[in-house]
This record gives C-alpha cells, sequence and structure tokens, in this order.
C-alpha cells in the first residue's frame, strides 16, 4: 500500500547559510524562478524539488495556494533578528526510499544549531503518515545536541556526515556550510 507521509518544519535557518541556498529559498517562497547558476549549485533531489515547488507536494489535491516554503524574519533570544523557514512537503513513501530522503535531509541542515543551554529545546514540527493525521504525528524537536525525530535521535554530526556522502563537493555545496 502506498503512502504519502508529510512534513511541517517551522525553524530558525542557520546563520552560517551559503548565499546562493538563501537566494533558491527566497524565490521560491516567493513563487519565482532561480537564477540557474544558484539552483546548479544544488544536489540534483534539491534542485530537481526546489525547481518546481509542486513536485513538494505529491498526492496534495487541487487548488494549491502557493508555495509550500515561507520565509521570516523574527527576534531571537541568543541571535537578535534570525530569519526562519516555515516549509511543508510530502512525497510518495517509494520516492522518498529511492533518493527523496536526500531533501528531508538537506532541510533538516539548514536547521539553527542552538547554544548548549537547559531550555534550548525547542519543537520544530512534525511528520505525519499523510496530511491530516492527528492520530499518530512524530514531533520533531532540535536542541544543542541535534534533532529529536520523533523519538529518534540524529546529532548534528550524522546529519552533516550523511549529505556529505551524498552532496559532496562536486555540487557545490558543503553540508557543514563553514568550508
Amino acid at each position: 500500500m502506498s503512502t504519502y507521509p508529510y512534513w511541517s518544519l517551522n525553524f530558525d535557518l542557520r546563520a552560517d547559510l551559503p548565499v546562493h541556498v538563501m537566494r533558491v529559498l527566497t524565490d521560491v517562497a516567493s513563487d519565482h524562478a532561480s537564477e540557474a547558476e544558484d539552483v546548479a549549485l544544488l544536489h540534483p533531489v534539491v534542485r530537481f524539488y526546489l525547481s518546481d515547488w509542486s513536485r513538494m507536494l505529491v498526492g496534495e489535491k487541487d487548488p494549491r495556494v502557493g508555495s509550500p516554503i515561507r520565509l521570516f524574519r523574527h527576534a531571537n533570544a541568543d541571535r537578535g533578528k534570525a530569519d526562519c523557514l516555515s516549509i511543508e512537503f510530502c512525497q510518495h513513501d517509494d520516492e522518498h526510499a529511492n533518493g527523496g530522503w536526500v531533501f528531508w535531509l538537506w532541510v533538516l541542515s539548514l536547521v539553527h544549531r542552538p547554544p548548549p543551554h537547559p531550555a534550548s529545546r525547542s519543537m520544530i514540527g512534525f511528520e505525519a503518515a499523510y496530511r491530516g493525521d492527528a492520530v499518530s504525528p512524530r514531533i520533531y524537536f532540535v536542541d544543542h545536541t541535534g534533532l529529536d525525530l520523533g523519538g529518534r535521535h540524529m546529532s548534528f554530526q550524522e546529519i552533516d556526515e550523511t549529505l556529505e556522502g551524498q552532496l559532496g563537493h562536486d555540487h557545490g555545496y558543503s553540508s557543514r556550510m563553514d568550508e
């Protein structure tokens, strides 16, 4: 049986994002085409979804009302003003298993890494079996150690190393973003 896992995430963006990534996210949020040079720097899987945002809504019914990405700025206790990303996307379960997971993990790599502090744990969204699944959503949290993905912990290092193996330097993008 096929399913369409659904994610709804809202989080502060890392301050060290490459300029081309911010431009592409801004363009998608504004429902504008990105510069070919910026899109070309993205991993092919990420490029597939961001070059036509309707691909992030597989299985969704029309009418679609604007891009599933929103960018905004807000006050942040540890950083002053911070850019925030709100994103919703779904994938066919086979699509996710056959490479779509790279987009999911790439989105998670954009999450701001909070400083060590007992109160730094924040909810950033959820994953559900399908849109409207109110019975079994997995809640996502972030703190200074990484992400809690509905009971499964992924450290920032694990995310970086997994993406490094997928994205590498051939695509002009390092998941460590400081290289």
